[in-house]
């Protein structure tokens, strides 16, 4: 059966320039029947793993690779000819040629991975490039395309210097060896294209170098070109009436079959490119754990290090007598995170916050799902007494689940930085790093984008883009979902300019805008962070920071610390150093006592201004209609005021069931010690997890599960998980 595979492919992380989704393109080279399919996004490799995850789920070899920024000189050079520029076309922009590399194997995977790192951290000049030298020094397991009209092959020829061209074509065959080496065709109606062909297939001959087609896809059907044009006026901050703009030429830049290709290119050259395929073998492999090593200044192991330390804590906390509940839950807790492999997790986290405090850097009490560990709460992590405030270790780790621990760390910041750079000086700069966010069009975005790149005035986009609903439940929506809406879809059906611009939104949506980097994510690695996943730096006083997101960081088994600044801590510190300049007193945090009676007389007042969490108009009315006399009473209403819980009427449910003016009832009596101390409602997702234990027999795994979704708004995944929990509140408490 005659078959091809395109090796060059850009998804929507060629940011701007590539419109085409990693499902899309999977579905389509699937419906091809294509068995393999490359991705080649421009610069970074920010798609790989969820090329490669989405490629095994549906059955089509992930091919893994990039079009890599390649430097005219070297990539130290930094200069004007190395600086791309305006022009009405990508080979005419000057600037640093384009090179298409593909992971051979588990070699080239790595490889890569350092390759694409460096290309940021020593090439960065408006792009990140690499050269001659670094691909040598990365040159195993790795393929090389020659690349297209933009590469350096090509621009030789474009020049009508064949000898050079030849040369270029020669040296980069003699990186990587013949049989590694492809000279790449494209025929896309250009004329630079068509003018240059006969030239590239005799320097395929003269090296002996195999010829492949390539389609410079960058959207998956030929129906996307528009949604693409667009797209490159918002990247140009253009409109499709600007003179001269950064466009395409033509409408076919996408995924196209076996019989279109083969009436431009040969079947023996068509061939080639599944032989290409054939060569592919990268397996990845992931579930090991790459924390740091923590020095130990004793001859113990980390385990036991750890153990002892946790011991030390628990007297420290809860006296020389440690009571029998409290030995039973720190025995679980220990047992737990030793078979998870967890031990130094909580011997850095620790390290980092005694630092801290040492250093006289405030840090916060607590946050997260760490606060219900014993654990933390022994190394001085949190100073929140989990038993006390019937926190669940559960919400923390998991009894046989293998998922990474998340810790949140609250540092003044003024002072985070200081932190960060401990961790640095203390286990390498290379093996910390900031973590990577895509920030992606939404609708609202969309509509306004579509607007200014269609040449509308401001007013025409932001007309419609207002009639997008709010969010609910933080969940926002789509312009499918918009078009439920009344109001939204009269503006579409009664406005010729609305339905032209909501129609070309939907090619904008979902689209990645730009890179960010997490709030608060840090990354600290065992070695050096370039051995596990790719990072980026763009510019030499710009943090370094990971090329995947938060889950693909996790998914590499790295430590994955939130360093949060926090405002506050700062207000606190300096409120004390104020009051013990001036009275000579000293305020220890530790011992303000939690039941002042005189506070809460203010607090039932509305009288909360500066304080965390409380000080909002809707936050202090609410404060007065509950009147809160506890902490618990403060835990509740920073739960309630929430758009789920305050949407539904829960807030108000709650208070009148704490003042006696509505009854405390609960569905089924098993759930009466599950929600007791929150009045029947399910307000804490520790209530969640103890329904679903006691009402429908849950595992602890099972109930978080259940717990994740409901908290992330996996509405696909809630569905299947309601069957299991039906039958299981059939089968265990008789519902």
């Amino acid at each position: 059966m005659k078959n091809w595979t395109n090796l060059h492919n850009h998804t929507v992380y060629s940011i701007l320039d590539g419109h085409g989704s990693i499902e899309k393109y999977l579905e389509r080279a699937k419906a091809l029947g294509m068995l393999g399919i490359a991705t080649t996004d421009h610069g970074n490799i920010h798609s790989w793993l969820d090329f490669y995850d989405a490629g095994h789920a549906i059955g089509v070899k992930p091919i893994l690779g990039s079009e890599f920024y390649q430097a005219r000189k070297t990539r130290f050079d930094r200069d004007q000819e190395e600086r791309s520029g305006p022009s009405k076309n990508e080979w005419e922009q000057r600037g640093p040629y384009h090179i298409t590399i593909l992971a051979k194997n588990n070699v080239g995977y790595h490889n890569l991975i350092k390759m694409s790192s460096r290309a940021f951290t020593e090439g960065y000049y408006v792009k990140p490039r690499v050269d001659h030298d670094l691909i040598q020094q990365h040159s195993e397991g790795i393929i090389i395309l020659s690349g297209c009209l933009n590469g350096e092959v090509s621009q030789a020829l474009l020049r009508n210097d064949y000898s050079t061209a030849l040369k270029h074509a020669a040296t980069m065959q003699g990186i990587v060896g013949k049989e590694n080496y492809f000279i790449e065709i494209q025929n896309h109606g250009i004329e630079e294209q068509i003018k240059i062909i006969p030239d590239l297939i005799k320097i395929a001959n003269s090296i002996g170098a195999k010829i492949v087609p390539s389609g410079d896809c960058h959207y998956v059907h030929q129906h996307d070109s528009h949604s693409h044009d667009v797209m490159l006026c918002v990247a140009t901050n253009a409109n499709v009436n600007t003179p001269g703009r950064f466009s395409f030429s033509g409408d076919k830049f996408y995924l196209q079959s076996y019989d279109e290709m083969s009436s431009v290119f040969s079947d023996e050259w068509l061939k080639n490119t599944m032989h290409v395929n054939d060569m592919i073998d990268v397996n990845l492999n992931f579930g090991e754990i790459h924390f740091p090593d923590f020095p130990i200044p004793t001859k113990e192991t980390s385990a036991q290090y750890f153990e002892r330390l946790a011991w030390d804590g628990l007297k420290k906390r809860y006296g020389d007598i440690i009571p029998a509940n409290i030995i039973d839950r720190a025995n679980y807790e220990m047992r737990v995170v030793k078979e998870m492999g967890f031990s130094e997790y909580f011997l850095v986290v620790s390290d980092l916050v005694k630092w801290a405090k040492d250093n006289k850097i405030r840090v916060g009490w607590g946050r997260g799902s760490a606060a219900g560990s014993i654990l933390s709460y022994a190394f001085d992590i949190t100073n929140l007494d989990p038993i006390r405030f019937g926190l669940m270790f559960e919400r923390f780790l998991v009894e046989g689940r293998k998922s990474m621990p998340d810790i949140d760390l609250d540092f003044d910041d003024r002072h985070r930085d200081r932190v960060i750079e401990y961790a640095k000086s203390k286990y390498g700069d290379d093996r910390v790093a900031h973590i990577c966010t895509f920030n992606r069009t939404g609708a609202r975005q969309s509509l306004r984008d579509s607007a200014r790149a269609l040449g509308y005035d401001f007013i025409s986009g932001d007309k419609i883009a207002k009639l997008v609903p709010i969010p609910i439940l933080g969940v926002a929506k789509s312009l499918t979902e918009c078009m439920d809406d009344n109001e939204f879809k009269k503006e579409y059906s009664s406005s010729s300019d609305s339905k032209r611009i909501v129609d070309t939104a939907f090619g904008l949506e979902g689209l990645v805008r730009q890179t960010g980097i997490h709030a608060a994510g840090i990354v600290i690695s065992k070695e050096a962070l370039t051995s596990y996943l790719p990072t980026m730096q763009k510019g030499v006083d710009k943090p370094v920071v990971t090329q995947w997101d938060m889950g693909r960081v996790e998914q590499c088994g790295l430590l994955k610390i939130d360093f949060l600044g926090l405002r506050n801590l700062g207000v606190i510190d300096q409120c004390i150093k104020i009051v013990e300049k001036r009275t000579n007193k000293k305020i220890i945090l530790d011992d303000i006592p939690l039941d002042d009676e005189s506070t809460y007389r203010e607090l039932c007042k509305g009288n909360a201004m500066g304080v965390f969490q409380l000080e909002s108009a809707g936050m202090r009315e609410l404060m007065i209609q509950m009147q809160p006399r506890s902490i618990q009473d403060i835990m509740a209403l920073i739960s309630l005021y929430r758009p789920g819980p305050m949407g539904s009427g829960m807030d108000k449910l709650y208070i009148d069931r704490k003042n006696g003016k509505a009854k405390i009832s609960y569905v089924h009596e098993k759930m009466e010690d599950a929600l007791g101390s929150s009045l029947g409602i399910m307000l804490y997702q520790e209530d969640v997890l103890a329904v679903a234990r006691s009402l429908a027999g849950f595992s602890a795994s099972e109930a978080d599960d259940l717990r994740k979704v409901i908290g992330k708004k996996q509405m696909d995944k809630i569905a299947k998980i309601r069957k299991s929990f039906v039958t299981g509140c059939i089968n265990n408490s008789g519902l």
